[in-house]
């Protein structure tokens, strides 16, 4: 086995232990330890943190480094509350993800549907 091809089980193991860990915690706590595991992957592990800046720079060239860096931060630590939401919501039945799902705006979407 590579070290990639480990790496990348290792990765999945910890995902796997992650969503389950997240499925028996409260609503609540599970999308807190989302946004801080998004928090310390911005920060120790910084995958594609090189591709993010570069974004940052490119969409908001009048804005500071260390705003972009900010934004860069925060958009990870809603990544990972994100992806625990999906991780609960992976476990949920129909009916259960339509009671919880809030739609806003859908007149816009109709009108343009209907155009």
């Amino acid at each position: 086995m590579t070290g990639q091809a480990l790496r990348h089980r290792v990765e999945y193991v910890l995902l796997r232990i992650v969503a389950g860990v997240c499925a028996i915690l409260p609503e609540v706590v599970a999308d807190r330890a989302g946004a801080a595991l998004g928090w310390v992957a911005a920060r120790v592990g910084r995958p594609r943190w090189a591709v993010v800046r570069d974004h940052l720079r490119r969409a908001f060239p009048e804005a500071d480094e260390r705003w972009r860096r900010d934004v860069g931060r925060r958009c990870y630590a809603h990544l990972g509350a994100e992806a625990v939401a999906v991780f609960r919501l992976a476990g949920m039945g129909p009916r259960e993800v339509r009671e919880r799902t809030r739609v806003t705006g859908l007149e816009v979407v109709e009108a343009a549907v209907r155009k």
